[in-house]
Parts: C-alpha cells; structure tokens; sequence
C-alpha cells in the first residue's frame, strides 16, 4: 500500500523518460566512482598501457626498446620490454591516440587514458540494462507491471555496477585496477549479448558473444577461461552448427592476435610471457620462472583453499586457533608457518583507515546468494548442463588461485563477478511463473537500497585513493609525457658483462644481481641479466657457475624464456643453451638459476657465471 503512490506517479511518466532517468542516475554513480569529471581527464599513474598502444601505432608490440628503463612488472623476452598485462587495453586506446597526436588539444600526443576506458563503460551501461530488462520481460511484465520491470532492471543494473566494477574504479586505478575493470567490462557485455542471442541465436548475437570474449581474452590472462565458458554455452545451449561456427569465426581474429603477441613476447604462442615479468617482490620471482613451491602437498593446498575461502566470503583476519570442527571430526590445528613461509597474503584494499579495508572480497551474502541458486537448480534436478558452466568455471578459476599459492589481491575478486552475474542471470531464466510476483517495484528498492548504501560505505572514501598522472601539472609539461616515450621506443642499451664475480656491481637492468649477495652466497635462486657475445652463426651458448658449498646435482636455469638443466662439474655447473643474438633487440639476455626447490636458501656460494 505503501508503494501505491510512487508507483501512480511513475506509471504516468513516459517510457522515454524513465529509460532516460535510469541512465542519467547510472552515468551519475560511474562518474562518481572515476572521482568526477576534472578527474576523469587525467592520466593513470603508470603508463604502460599507453605507451603500449603508441609503440603499435609505430609499428611494434615492444614496450620498450631497451632494457636500461625496464621497471617491474615487465616481460623481458630478445633483449626488450613488453607489457606484463594483455594487449587488449592498448588496443582499445589505440583509435584515441592514434587521434591524439594530431590533435593540438592534447600537446602531451596522448588521449587521456582515464577516459578513454569511460568511453567503453558508457558502451556498457545501456546494454547491461536492457539485457536484464530483456531477461525479465521474457517471463512477463515483472511484479504485474512494466514499471516494475523497469525499475528491477535498473536496480539489479546499479548493483551489479557498486559491487563488480565500482571496487577497481575507485581505488587507485593503476594498470592492475584497471586491466581487471576493462575485463569486468567485456565479460558483462558477454553476458548482455548471451541473453539477448537466447532467442534465436542469431549471427549477430554470437558474433557479439564472441567478440566481447575476444576482447577479454587480449586484456588478461583469465579471459583465457571466459572464452572457453562462452564457446562451451554456445555449443550447449544453441545445439545447432551454424551458431558454433559464427562464433569460431568471430573468435578467430582475436585468438589469431593472442597467439601471435604470445609468440612475440615469449617465444611461444600459448605462453601468457608471465614467466619473463620482474616482478615487485623478490620471493615472486622463482614462482614464476619455476612454477609454485608451495601448493605441493595434498594437506598444503587445503590450507590454501580455506584461506582463500575464508578470504573470499569470512574475512581477511588471521583465522582463530583452533580452527572449529568439521562434521563432528577433532578441531583442525591452526596454520602452520608455512603459510608465512610461501607468502601467502592478503592484498587488502585502500585506505587501510577505512571500516573496508579487511572485509572479505565476496562476502556472505554472495556466498549464499551462489548456495541458494545452485541448490534450487539441483532440488529441481534441471538437467540443462549450461546453468551449471557458471560454477564449474568458478571452481576452476578457484583451483587456479590455489594452485599458484602466490597470495591474492582483492582487485581479482571482480574476475568472478561476470560468472556470478550469468548464475543469477540462468536461476531468473528458471524461476517458476509464480516468481513474478517477488520481481517487481519492492524488489527494486532493495536492490536500489542496497546498493547506494554500498556505494556510501566504500566507493565514495576510496576515491581519494585514486593515483593520477597530471601532464600539465607543476612538476611537468605534456612534452615530458612523450619524451618518456620516445626513450622508451629508441632509447640504446648500453654494454652488459658477459661474466660476473662475486662483489661486481649489477646497478641495471631492474632485478639485475636479484638473490646474490655481496659475500657470494645465494637466496633460492639468482636472477641475473648477461651480455651476449657476438659468435657469428653460431647460436650455442655455454653457461658456466662457479660456486661451492653447493649439493645439488642438477639446477634448473631459465634463459630467455626456457628452462634447462645445468650439469654438475666440480665445483660448479655448465649447460648448453640456444640464443640467436641477430633476433635479440638489445644483446642482453635475462637468466635466472634455481638453487633449491624449498622455500628458504640451502647455503653456498656463487662465485662467478660467464655466458661464452
């Protein structure tokens, strides 16, 4: 009763107008999330997203053309740099800058990136809105009424915004923030186009689906598995060739490109080139050269898995000692330091002064939320495999994370979003006609409700967190902005040693020296970057080590993108290894030395390493 009113005064408005108010308020809320307009034409802190896409418009995939201003967070790969993120983001921001440098508007020659990335959100807003508007008007007018469709699809819209994409807007917004919101953006206009290919699988619609998906697959590595989650409910759900091959056919331009910049940045074309980035911390380095330590028993990944769980939906606090029973079974013991040991943590979200900062990346709500639809689809034994994709995906992308045991930061939260958003999508496509009642304008304001308080606790204080790059700032010019980008693309390398010893300097590239110390003993591995000797046609490398105090009889040793294993002689190691100078950039080749697979250093000395 208490609606009646709002809802004779709505009623009476024009469809135009609602549709037009919902938007106006969306834009709104995005807006405020990017920090507002003034912010919204600067720049992002780091730039190699940016330059990136200019080094494309130059004719090249190379991030930089030299290592001596490589920083972390790179791939290294032939003697260059390249972006240790996807390639979709630069080339999404290529029309704009390709734009730019011709403009006088933009003396820096550069679009800002900030909006640009704006740009494809407002894409988003429209179509995520009619595709749940849609979605509910497949089931009949929602709540008895069109406004009470209208208003469900335009709060589930909003709420969908503050809890998927909102998060990585407003805080920080660096290239990490920001490669996540762009996949968040393309993997919800998968889901748009999904339900609007649900009526008769059109050409047109699948091709969307897999363009959307085609995107994602550039920007990150986990669009890898999103494109695998769209291929398979296409091949589920249309049962028919044609709509498959319309797909493939679509895909096929972007995995071409993902293969080909795969081989460029690592030598292979289904390698995501991780295992060459330099990363901030230096225990994260192993990792990702030689693959994790740390997951490598049965009892270490449970303990992983519910750390992460509780993470994901508990809390980020340290979990009580003892742990409580399960199933009537004796009290689990409390962690041991291993977890500690492997660097297991939390990235937990700024500001740490905020009420925010340790909740859970989920939450409860959600956790029930994904329980309560999987266990009414299997109460009402729904044979139809495709609702189940959404889980399956969930559980693999969980098992992944496990896996790596690198830790996890809280921005990689909004990678499950799309997967949640598409089980609710299927569980509204199942409900019974019954279910329409629940659908309409009281549902919408709980959801509306729900939402702006969400966005009051923690979009609005992140927002001072946001880290910008003012080109016309007082501490630089728009000319310094492509001056940096010039000594990125053109700048010269210096000479490298083709031979260290013990005590000689590394002052560049970054991580150059990494785990060798001064007095010759070593932590887990080395990471050290050698001069390649010019030997004519001749592409065969020895590496020597010199060391003592060693035991192992065998080492595992990147080069370049490879692991080999080095051989024991006497007091040191050699191995043979293939390195065509003509194709390097710069004649500088990265390697890394495994020392021990254990987590702490074994003892020993490296004495020298020569490259001849």
């Amino acid at each position: 009763m208490a609606l009646r009113p709002l809802r004779t005064v709505l009623s009476s408005a024009p469809r135009w107008l609602l549709v037009l108010a919902g938007l106006w308020a969306l834009v709104r809320s995005a807006l405020g999330a990017m920090g507002g307009y003034e912010r919204l034409w600067l720049f992002g802190g780091l730039p190699q997203s940016r330059f990136t896409s200019m080094a494309m418009l130059t004719g090249t995939l190379r991030l930089r053309g030299g290592l001596a201003h490589v920083g972390h967070d790179e791939q290294v790969f032939n003697g260059a740099a390249y972006t240790n993120w996807g390639f979709g983001v630069p080339l999404l921001e290529l029309p704009f800058h390709a734009v730019a440098r011709h403009l006088a508007r933009y003396p820096s020659k550069f679009f800002p990136d900030r909006a640009i990335y704006f740009f494809y959100l407002l894409l988003l807003l429209p179509l995520l809105w009619a595709a749940f508007d849609k979605l509910l008007a497949r089931r009949g007018q929602g709540g008895g009424s069109r406004l009470g469709r209208h208003a469900l699809s335009w709060s589930a819209t909003l709420l969908v915004l503050t809890c998927a994409l909102y998060p990585v807007m407003s805080c920080r917004f660096l290239i990490y923030e920001e490669t996540v919101a762009y996949l968040t953006v393309f993997e919800l206009l998968a889901v748009s186009a999904y339900v609007f290919a649900r009526d008769s699988w059109s050409a047109p619609s699948v091709a969307a689906i897999a363009a959307a998906a085609g995107m994602g697959l550039l920007i990150r590595p986990t669009g890898f598995g999103y494109m695998g989650v769209w291929g398979l409910l296409v091949l589920l759900e249309a049962r028919r060739a044609r709509p498959v091959a319309v797909f493939a056919a679509a895909a096929a331009p972007f995995v071409g490109f993902w293969l080909y910049s795969n081989w460029v940045r690592s030598g292979s074309p289904v390698s995501f080139g991780l295992g060459n980035s330099l990363p901030w911390f230096p225990y994260h380095t192993p990792l990702l050269r030689f693959g994790s330590r740390c997951a490598d028993t049965a009892g270490h990944a449970l303990e992983t898995a519910t750390l992460l769980f509780r993470g994901f939906f508990v809390t980020l606090n340290d979990p009580p000692a003892p742990l409580p029973p399960l199933y009537g079974a004796a009290p689990l013991p409390p962690p041991d330091p291993w977890t500690k040991r492997c660097h297991f943590e939390w990235e937990a979200r700024s500001p740490d002064a905020q009420s925010f900062h340790l909740d859970p990346f989920l939450g409860i709500a959600v956790l029930g939320v994904l329980v309560w639809i999987l266990a009414r689809h299997l109460a009402r034994r729904d044979r139809r495999p495709a609702v189940y994709v959404p889980f399956l995906a969930m559980a693999v992308m969980f098992a992944g994370y496990v896996a790596s045991a690198a830790g996890f930061s809280w921005r990689y939260a909004a990678d499950f979003w799309p997967l949640i958003v598409l089980a609710a999508v299927h569980h509204v496509r199942a409900l019974r006609p019954e279910a329409n009642r629940a659908l309409g304008l009281p549902l919408a304001l709980a959801l509306g409700a729900t939402s702006v308080a969400c966005y009051a606790r923690t979009i609005e204080p992140a927002v001072s967190t946001l880290d910008m790059y003012d080109p016309n700032g007082p501490k630089t010019t728009p000319a310094a902005m492509w001056d940096d980008f010039e000594k990125a693309r053109n700048d010269k390398d210096g000479a490298l040693p083709s031979r260290y010893k013990c005590g000689d300097p590394a002052p560049w590239p970054f991580h150059n020296g990494q785990g060798w110390k001064a007095d010759c003993t070593v932590d887990t591995f080395t990471n050290l970057f050698l001069g390649i000797p010019a030997k004519g046609r001749d592409y065969r490398y020895l590496l020597k080590l010199t060391t003592t105090g060693m035991s192992a009889s065998t080492l595992r040793v990147y080069v370049n993108g490879g692991i080999y294993t080095a051989q024991r002689d006497g007091e040191g190691y050699w191995l043979v290894v293939p390195i065509h100078r003509e194709r390097f950039t710069s004649p500088i080749v990265m390697t890394t030395i495994e020392w021990t697979r254990e987590l702490e250093p074994q003892g020993g000395r490296l004495l020298s390493v020569e490259l001849s």
